[in-house]
């Protein structure tokens, strides 16, 4: 998955666990909070290893 020019490899990214996944890439993002880049970044791997978010589910 590519994200604001920045290539993530999704089969190394399912096999993170998400906190070490947004503590290994919180170098990315420079220009935002920290907080803009936890909630970036959880999206990202929510995204990548098929997680649904509540209002995904409704129409």
């Amino acid at each position: 998955m590519k994200v604001e020019g920045i290539n993530f490899v999704d089969e190394e990214v399912r096999k993170m666990k998400k906190k070490e996944f947004i503590a290994k890439h919180k170098v990315f993002f420079s220009d935002r909070t920290d907080s803009e880049k936890e909630n970036i970044l959880s999206d990202i791997y929510d995204k990548i290893v098929g997680i649904r978010t509540p209002s995904e589910g409704i129409i």
